[in-house]
């Protein structure tokens, strides 16, 4: 009989109905967060009152509905011992606050069973060497989910002020010359990687 090669394919659990349900509400977060941000700046160029009182309008409606999304998700998250698990392990990391938890959750489900360099990728804090030709460019960050890099920014700069841990570690970088958005990001690639790896291990935040 003739030999078949067989190509493996990694096999992934589907996800749960809770799963599915925090993801859902991640993505409705996601599109109500850009579509108040995208008013917020069309209120700073529109110069007619009709105009502002209609975004401004706009805008009271979306945050509502924004802070509805997010008390249900949060909800959802208290009613699964898995994921309030990893909610309050989230928040033993100072930085680490109530909404970025959540869209950790919600929008990075792969937090905890991928490697540093996967979960750094999938977020857009891994650094990538644009390669033109023989040309090396400058390494940047790029791609990835950009709602949790915006939230995990936040965060970061959270905790580079009031987390010993990364307070240290920003500042070594500003005195080694960095640039301030590049130790920014580099501080959001080390507390994504920390996070990572207390999923994993099901531990808190040691200082």
């Amino acid at each position: 009989m003739q030999n078949c090669l067989v190509n493996m394919v990694e096999i992934r659990n589907l996800p749960s109905k809770t799963q599915r349900k925090l993801r859902e509400l991640g993505s409705r977060l996601e599109e109500l967060k850009e579509m108040h941000h995208q008013e917020s700046c069309r209120l700073g160029i529109v110069a007619e009152c009709i105009t502002k009182k209609s975004i401004a309008s706009i805008l009271r409606i979306v945050k509502k509905e924004v802070a509805l999304i997010e008390k249900e998700a949060l909800e959802i998250i208290k009613t699964s011992s898995e994921f309030q698990e990893k909610y309050t392990l989230l928040r033993t990391m100072k930085g680490v606050g109530p909404i970025l938890a959540l869209t950790l959750i919600c929008s990075l489900p792969e937090l905890g069973a991928a490697n540093k360099k996967e979960i750094a990728a999938l977020v857009g804090v891994a650094p990538i060497t644009s390669q033109s030709g023989q040309k090396t460019g400058k390494a940047m960050t790029r791609f990835g989910r950009h709602n949790v890099r915006r939230v995990l920014y936040m965060g970061a700069l959270v905790a580079s002020r009031h987390n010993e841990k990364f307070k240290y570690f920003y500042k070594k970088l500003i005195d080694a010359g960095k640039p301030k958005k590049v130790a920014i990001v580099a501080v959001m690639r080390k507390m994504l990687v920390i996070l990572n790896t207390m999923i994993m291990k099901k531990t808190a935040f040691l200082c």
